[in-house]
């Protein structure tokens, strides 16, 4: 069995030797949730660690400490939805919450630890597919499912004032009705 799926096992806490008896789309699927944990626990560690350094103030080992705890109780979160042979209401909005409080966390250091001072553009664009489709297909403004409300909404926020946009859209015969539209809905306010 490849090292992925070993370490997704440990990870989710899938048995490896009856993953090794399944078909490829098992494997797959283990794939998946080891990506996303991945994710997660990058994301939680930096976070972690951050927090600590921050808001309470601990030395570099203090910090990979917390972040180590971050990382094991959204680990232990995770794997517990997915073993769950069936999820409840209850799990989802435990899940929801958490994520929100990710959002909020991970947002606050963006600006604290990035900073918007630092973005110098940004790339704009609507999308042929919906979220969550792992595809960036870039669609007309408007066009798309992102839509132009949500889109003008980003150009309006007072946080991207003066920030140049880049229109990131395969429409080269449309680009100056796209940037006119987006022109007209800025203005109008």
């Amino acid at each position: 069995m490849k090292w992925w799926l070993r370490f997704g096992c440990s990870l989710t806490g899938w048995n490896a030797n009856m993953l090794a008896q399944c078909s490829e789309a098992s494997k797959s699927q283990l794939s998946k949730y080891t990506s996303a944990l991945l994710i997660l626990m990058i994301v939680w560690s930096i976070t972690g660690f951050l927090f600590a350094q921050r808001y309470v103030g601990l030395p570099v080992w203090g910090c990979l400490l917390v972040s180590l705890v971050f990382v094991t109780i959204v680990v232990m979160i995770e794997r517990q939805i997915i073993l769950a042979i069936n999820p409840t209401k209850k799990l989802a909005v435990f899940r929801l919450f958490i994520a929100i409080i990710m959002a909020i966390v991970g947002s606050t250091e963006f600006d604290s630890v990035i900073g918007l001072d630092r973005l110098k553009a940004i790339h704009l664009n609507d999308s042929m597919n919906g979220l969550g489709s792992h595809k960036d297909r870039h669609a007309k403004i408007g066009e798309g499912e992102i839509g132009l409300e949500a889109l003008v909404r980003v150009i309006r926020h007072p946080a991207t004032k003066g920030i140049p946009f880049i229109l990131e859209t395969s429409n080269n015969q449309g680009w100056a009705r796209e940037i006119a539209l987006l022109r007209k809905e800025y203005e109008e306010k």
